[in-house]
């Protein structure tokens, strides 16, 4: 066995595209073929010739582990360090067997390892009796991993017992649950992290469990199997609802885990055969509700990616859907490739990287995808001459792209790709005239033949007279820019590294995604005055905006009245400040202002209005405007109370 590293800089290969170090295995050649572009920094790590690197898993502190689909041993590594070789004992006749797909990394950084324990093969056997599923847990400072559960298969004759979801990790209930495979029914175990008894050790169910979830408290835990959902409470190690499935569901062979978002911690995502479907889960109303099911031809796997309201489903055919949460309605679809097999996500920027193996291929890629999916280009290729390559796995920890195949991981350190460059050119402001005024603008390679890649438009009313002026019109259309590309940011950048836009004449710098820098990628904007149309609304004359001159300390009283056409006067309920920063009260006060006008019917408003009837309440110590009819003799009056 192999136990180095080597270590590249960034300027020895920075325009390499085929690496010079080629693994001579079994007589054939592999090689990488196209790596990442502007990397700030790469390490690969070396297991055996004769590995095929099933999963690859890295904490948070850079531990590697590094699992083969068939073996009885796995790998432990961080940079700088040698590669250790981790071997499971086995008694005396019979052998290990680690379940690599049910592993996993617990948050606690632990590597939790599922494995089969039986019988050596035999002229009769010759694939061997599994007897016994096993458990170990290995941390990351440990030599040897530590047992933590020995359970017997109950029909010994079903070479099929195994682990069926991968294992959960539960830090709140001290525990670890796997689901076991046993010959038409399924197990769920329940074991102590550190070693101690629990008060429940299994429960029965009877059907086979495929699927698995824990709710966001980790007090329940809902499984699903082709025909039956349950919930099990975790205290008491109860089945507390069970029944089965709805016909949209059951008529379907459940294929993947299920997923549970991370906005509300009730809903999840899963997929059946030719189907896409979401469940509220964990509420008083039900244990069991099934929003919507999507139809889907040969959906195979879904992701999520983080703080947005779409997820990426695909199907065997490499169509790659972008599909919302709410209704399940696709918003985009795009052709990638027939082996999508895995999608990670950047968790600043929201970038995927999607891992591409088509069965029986000879190469493996991984795709860069924006979150608009404008366009996707092959970050790393790896090319051999067997037959087919067996397995794969990616990683991402803090935007370090690690790629495991064969017996090599390569780490990429693409935070320096993943980052924006100035381009040098300024989005220069000056006052537009006083019609209603349009910017369409587009993103792509500057050239006469080449088609923007985004693009995008903002409407500039000429009701806000504020927003016509050489400072404001800018400030609009950059925030509209950076919520619209994938690509461009337009503002200054701070200490923090974030580019933020400004009311400003030359301030606003145009700065491009890192990875498209050397392709010319900038902004074109056109500008087109829009015919004169008499505007629903005008400025309040009294006070045309809230502004803010200083903060205010939370529970501060402020009073709204508004003055009607006939001259009466109609207060509003007093705002009591909460966020007391001058940027952020007045966002607040407009928002109630809106839902007040709402309650009241009243024909008032208040925030940014660009053009129509769409408002927005930036934080902002100034933009956040009052409107009234411009037809009727409204006037809105806040007062702060002292």
């Amino acid at each position: 066995m192999k136990t180095r590293i080597s270590h590249a800089s960034t300027s020895l290969l920075y325009r390499t595209l085929l690496l010079s170090s080629l693994t001579l295995a079994s007589n054939t050649w592999a090689s990488v073929t196209a790596e990442p572009p502007h990397y700030k920094d790469k390490w690969e790590v070396f297991t055996s010739d004769k590995e095929r690197i099933s999963r690859i898993f890295i904490t948070p502190q850079g531990t590697n582990y590094i699992l083969n689909e068939v073996s009885d041993s796995l790998y432990k590594t961080s940079r700088n360090n040698p590669v250790e070789k981790v071997t499971l004992a086995s008694a005396e006749g019979y052998r290990n067997h680690i379940l690599s797909r049910s592993s996993t990394l617990g948050s606690d950084t632990n590597m939790y390892l599922a494995n089969q324990y039986g019988k050596q093969p035999s002229i009769s056997s010759p694939d061997g009796t599994y007897e016994e599923l096993v458990i170990y847990r290995l941390s990351p400072q440990g030599e040897q991993p530590e047992l933590l559960l020995r359970t017997e298969c109950q029909n010994k004759a079903i070479t099929q017992c195994g682990f069926t979801t991968p294992l959960r990790i539960s830090e709140k209930n001290n525990a670890v649950y796997g689901t076991r495979k046993d010959g038409n029914r399924s197990w769920l175990t329940q074991t102590s992290l550190d070693g101690s008894s629990k008060n429940w050790h299994e429960i029965r169910f009877d059907s086979i469990v495929l699927a698995q979830v824990i709710s966001s408290d980790e007090r329940q835990l809902y499984l699903q199997s082709d025909t039956h959902f349950y919930v099990v409470d975790l205290t008491s190690g109860t089945i507390i609802s069970e029944d089965v499935l709805p016909p949209a569901l059951a008529d379907g062979t459940l294929q993947k885990t299920l997923t549970l978002t991370s906005d509300d911690g009730k809903t999840v995502f899963g997929v059946a055969k030719n189907k896409l479907f979401k469940l509220n889960l964990f509420n008083s109303v039900s244990p069991f509700e099934l929003a919507w099911v999507k139809e889907m031809n040969a959906a195979l796997d879904l992701a999520l990616p983080p703080g947005r309201d779409i997820f990426y489903a695909w199907d065997e055919n490499g169509t790659l859907n972008w599909v919302t949460k709410s209704e399940g309605k696709t918003i985009k679809q795009i052709r990638l490739d027939a082996g999508i097999k895995k999608i990670l996500f950047d968790a600043a920027s929201g970038w995927a990287y999607v891992l591409d193996q088509p069965f029986l291929a000879n190469e493996l890629r991984v795709f860069l995808l924006p979150p608009n999916g404008a366009l996707n280009h092959v970050l790393f290729s790896f090319h051999h001459d067997y037959n087919r390559l067996e397995d794969a796995d990616i990683s991402v920890q803090d935007r370090v792209l690690s790629i495991g195949v064969e017996g090599k991981v390569f780490h990429y350190d693409l935070s320096y790709m993943m980052d924006f460059s100035d381009t040098g050119k300024t989005l220069s402001g000056y006052t537009l005239p006083g019609s209603t005024t349009t910017f369409g603008w587009g993103t792509g390679k500057a050239c006469d033949h080449c088609p923007p890649r985004e693009t995008g438009e903002v409407t500039i009313d000429n009701a806000n007279t504020t927003m016509l002026n050489q400072y404001h019109w800018p400030l609009a259309l950059a925030e509209h820019v950076n919520k619209n590309s994938d690509l461009l940011r337009i503002g200054e950048k701070d200490e923090n590294g974030v580019i933020r836009p400004l009311a400003s004449v030359y301030r606003n710098k145009i700065w491009v995604f890192n990875r498209y820098k050397d392709e010319g990628f900038n902004l074109e904007q056109q500008v087109t005055p829009q015919p004169e149309t008499v505007s629903a609304w005008k400025l309040n004359a009294a006070q045309s905006g809230i502004t803010a001159e200083r903060d205010l300390a939370p529970g501060t009283e402020i009073d709204v009245t508004v003055t009607q056409p006939d001259g009466s006067k109609r207060p509003l309920p007093v705002f009591k400040v909460t966020r007391g920063s001058q940027y952020l009260w007045p966002a607040d006060l407009a928002r109630f202002i809106n839902q007040q006008a709402n309650l009241l019917n009243l024909p008032i408003a208040a925030g940014e209005r660009l053009h129509g009837d769409e408002l927005s309440f930036p934080v902002s110590y100034y933009r956040n405007m009052l409107w009234v009819p411009a037809n009727a003799d409204y006037t809105v009056q806040y007062r702060v109370k002292p």
